[in-house]
């Protein structure tokens, strides 16, 4: 169940979250302190009524989705987006499929210095190269993880996506006419990472106040979140 959905917002002093029964972040499990993260991100153009842009937050524990952003923004957008969620959740490590749009993403990302971008250890590329034998990989790793019980998902719109997500006529898998596959993409990328990177499920960072440092050194004067913010 959606513990709270919402918006992200940099005040410049904190990082704060606002209230929104249509917003496009949902939260499932808040942060817990020293718990390692990965936020794997799959970029749309930002035009609405197209593909989404999705940012699945996952805890490299248990491989359990614990937030989701999805909506419509431009790609330079959607990093700043990225990297208030990252900040939130410890500092994520980011993996981002690195095809156009996706790349404008990571390259305003390196241009903000978010310090944990994830880099292919096939490639050494950073974010994820998609071609269609990567593909079938990324996929057959989250066919496998669903088969296994090895990830859990908490997102109506992802367990909708996988439903309708199939086998198509040409032999490539895909979603069915008028349905989408961004989020089965972020999970797929999810499972890729997951199962064949060694990240440690833990990681020795500070109480919450000492993560979020780096957005209230920002600016020296002191702020007031507006009335209904919740400030973490």
């Amino acid at each position: 169940p959606v513990k709270w959905r919402g918006h992200v917002v940099d005040r410049g002093t904190d990082l704060a979250l606002e209230p929104d029964a249509k917003g496009p972040l949902s939260v499932f499990q808040s942060p817990v302190d020293n718990v390692r993260y990965l936020i794997t991100a799959d970029v749309g153009q930002g035009i609405p009524d197209a593909s989404w842009s999705v940012a699945d937050v996952w805890d490299c524990r248990n491989w359990q989705q614990v937030a989701q952003w999805r909506g419509h923004c431009d790609p330079a957008r959607f990093a700043e987006i990225i990297q208030k969620v990252g900040a939130f959740y410890n500092w994520a490590h980011v993996f981002v499929e690195n095809k156009h749009p996706g790349n404008a993403t990571i390259q305003k990302l390196g241009d903000l210095r978010y310090p944990n971008l994830t880099a292919d250890m096939e490639d050494g590329e950073i974010g994820f190269v998609t071609t269609e034998k990567s593909k079938a990989t990324i996929i057959t790793d989250l066919r496998e993880a669903v088969r296994d019980m090895d990830i859990k998902v908490n997102s109506a719109a992802t367990l909708s996506e996988l439903r309708s997500y199939c086998l198509l006529e040409n032999g490539k898998t895909g979603p069915q006419p008028g349905c989408w596959q961004d989020t089965v993409i972020t999970a797929a990328l999810a499972a890729y990472v997951l199962k064949r990177f060694a990240l440690q499920p833990e990681i020795e960072v500070g109480a919450r106040s000492e993560v979020l440092r780096p957005f209230r050194q920002r600016v020296r004067r002191q702020g007031q979140a507006p009335s209904g913010t919740r400030v973490v």
